[in-house]
Parts: C-alpha cells; structure tokens; sequence
C-alpha cells in the first residue's frame, strides 16, 4: 500500500493506493484522474482511498464488504493483480493466488471466496488464462526473471490471447522491451 498527494483547491490531500495503482501513476506525466473512496474511521478521522480504474474502485468495495477484509487488506490484495485477474481467482476458487496476498490466510482466503464468488462475474476468457498465467509465470521464474517483472508483464498480455507459448511469447517481448 502506497500514498500519494492529489491538490485540489490549495490543499494536499493524502491518497491510499494499491502498488499497481502507484506504479501506473508514477509513470503519468499529465493529470491523472483517481476513482476515489472515503472511509470514516471515527468522530474527525477519515481515509481517502484511490484507484486508477472504476473496476478497481468496484471490486474494492466488493473486498471490504467481507468479514474481516479491511481497506488496507483490499489494497493489497489489489497489488496482487489486475482487477480480472483477481475476479477470476475468487470464481475459480484459488486459494493459494489468495493466500500469497499479504494478510491473507486460508481461512480469510475461503471466507473470500465463498461470500464474492456469487456476486463477481467473470468472462470464461478471462478464467481460462488463469490457469494458463500461472504455467507462464513459473516459466519465466525459470528464466531468472523476478516475481515483480513478471506480474507486471503478465498484466500486459493480451487476453484474447489464450495459448501457452503465445502468452510466454508475449511476455518475453514485454520483459526484454521488443
């Protein structure tokens, strides 16, 4: 979980962010536009959540409505992925994408799963490159890339693209910057 500072009317306002949605920012060079989410903690203390998609703002507040998923627990679980991808581990039941997800245990995982299963709607696109991500990223894990270059290159691939070797193709391509 990051922060960053959004001036708006002379004021510094400090924003929550996912890692994904830090990196993205990071990278932006004219005005950005943040999905935004407040949170009251108590009488005077509140949180500003942002996001650089509304997918991402949607399947945060899906997270936070579980028992025992927090705001910070649903950044970091959004760190883990692109917000499809995420959708397609809770409906496909992936414990174990879940639990890799700092502050998640197999129980919370479950827990998860079983409340947002029913509720999140997922192409059979997208729930068929699940699989078939997790093959490509061992292989480029293989290769001596790191987990961090890699999760960023698998959520450039195109989804239309379905096939092992094509998505290890285009990963490759993404990693080496042809």
């Amino acid at each position: 979980m990051d922060t960053v500072v959004v001036q708006s009317g002379g004021i510094g306002w400090e924003v929550l962010v996912s890692k994904k949605t830090s990196r993205a920012l990071s990278m932006q060079k004219a005005r950005v536009k943040l999905y935004t989410f407040l949170r009251f903690k108590q009488e005077g203390v509140f949180e500003l959540y942002g996001f650089g998609t509304q997918a991402e703002k949607e399947l945060f507040e899906l997270l936070i409505s579980v028992d025992k998923i927090g705001p910070k627990t649903a950044l970091n679980i959004l760190s883990a992925g692109s917000p499809d991808k995420i959708q397609s581990a809770i409906k496909l039941g992936k414990v174990d994408f879940l639990t890799r997800v700092v502050g998640l245990t197999d129980r919370t995982a479950e827990r998860l799963i079983v409340e947002l299963s029913r509720k999140i709607k997922t192409s059979a696109k997208h729930s068929e490159t699940f699989d078939i991500d997790i093959d490509v990223q061992g292989a480029l894990l293989s290769l001596g890339f790191t987990k961090g270059q890699i999760r960023k290159a698998v959520d450039k691939l195109d989804p239309d693209t379905t096939d092992f070797q094509s998505r290890v193709k285009q990963a490759l391509k993404v990693l080496t910057g042809r």
